[in-house]
């Protein structure tokens, strides 16, 4: 099984404590709580469900946005919306791939050797917001199955029906979207097949231009993205196919089917 450690940054904040500007990391006001206690501090990171204030004389102290009064929910709200919290994308993708049919059959004076092969993709959230462990969620999976056809097989353009030519190969672009995903936490991803065909002359047949009887596909492997809600690359990784193959990335238009 093949392992791929990977991951982006998206414009983390180089504060002390993520997730404050420099504009509020000054502003301290009096909070109150439901039985009319006050507290001074300023805001330093906030959820929906709790929230972590910096004291006078420095003290941090974290509290349950529900013991707030409903003046300081509509503060911290307001400032969660100016002060979002950037996600540190990380992603472990542990990828194999597997042999789900085949069937050989004579075609004429060629036996050809019909295999569908698919990826098993394990992605593991490791993924911050700030300093803390988040789930990552409306994620899409993108990826391009790459194979070079070179089998005599009858029935190759009927398989290749749903696949893209793209200098020589063959390429099943896809895309689905993908459950959320818990910190530390992996989920497993099924892609679709692909097909590979071998051919090979009968017993008693040869070539007349003196090339060998066996005529295989190539698998060269798998390349994926991980988009984000707005479509930007968090994640990518190649499998089978190196980093620097020229071949060019084909955009999926077709979502996965079941």
């Amino acid at each position: 099984m093949f392992r791929y450690r990977f991951g982006s940054t998206a414009a983390l904040l180089l504060l002390p404590i993520l997730g404050f500007n420099l504009a509020a990391a000054d502003e301290a006001r009096v909070f109150t709580n439901t039985e009319g206690k006050e507290i001074t501090g300023k805001i330093v990171k906030a959820d929906d469900r709790t929230v972590t204030l910096e004291l006078e004389g420095g003290r941090v102290v974290t509290g349950g946005l529900a013991l707030f009064s409903e003046k300081d929910r509509d503060y911290i709200a307001k400032w969660r919306e100016e002060n979002p919290v950037k996600i540190t994308y990380d992603f472990e993708v542990r990828m194999s791939r597997d042999r789900t049919d085949r069937e050989k059959i004579r075609e004429g004076n060629i036996i050809v050797i019909y295999e569908k092969w698919k990826y098993k993709l394990l992605i593991e959230n490791r993924s911050k917001a700030g300093i803390d462990g988040t789930t990552v969620d409306g994620l899409e999976l993108r990826y391009n199955l790459v194979k070079e056809p070179k089998a005599n097989a009858n029935l190759a353009s009927t398989h290749h029906r749903d696949m893209r030519a793209s200098g020589g190969l063959m390429v099943k672009a896809r895309k689905l979207s993908l459950e959320p995903i818990e910190y530390l936490r992996d989920i497993e991803v099924l892609t679709e097949t692909i097909p590979i065909d071998h051919s090979e002359l009968a017993p008693g047949w040869y070539y007349t231009d003196g090339s060998k009887d066996e005529k295989n596909d190539a698998f060269n492997g798998i390349w994926i993205r991980l988009v984000d809600e707005d479509g930007a690359i968090v994640a990518e990784a190649r499998h089978g196919i190196p980093d620097g193959d020229p071949m060019p990335w084909i955009e999926p238009t077709q979502t996965q089917s079941e």
